[in-house]
């Protein structure tokens, strides 16, 4: 029995996925990728209405999502931001 039929005998048990792994997670990492906008300072700030100076207090102090680095620059996640104008109009209403 050559090689390749001996494995082909061990792993007879294991059930081929649907899709190839590769195609499992790039969907996945598509559908995240999709959700993980980074945006800039400027866009930030006109998103929330807020200065520089404050943005990066409310963040100090726990009050706003952080920045992720990306190299020397930084940017934050849009959806996280899109989430806190939410939560805000949440705290807004009741």
């Amino acid at each position: 029995m050559s090689i390749i039929s001996q494995r082909s005998a061990r792993f007879a048990h294991i059930e081929e996925p649907s899709l190839p792994c590769h195609a499992v997670g790039a969907a996945a990492y598509e559908e995240k990728r999709m959700d993980a906008k980074i945006i800039r300072l400027p866009q930030v700030k006109e998103m929330v209405g807020l200065g520089t100076t404050k943005v990066y207090d409310m963040i100090k102090n726990g009050e706003f999502p952080k920045q992720v680095k990306l190299g020397r620059a930084s940017g934050w996640v849009e959806s996280e931001i899109k989430a806190w104008i939410d939560d805000r109009a949440r705290q807004r209403q009741g």
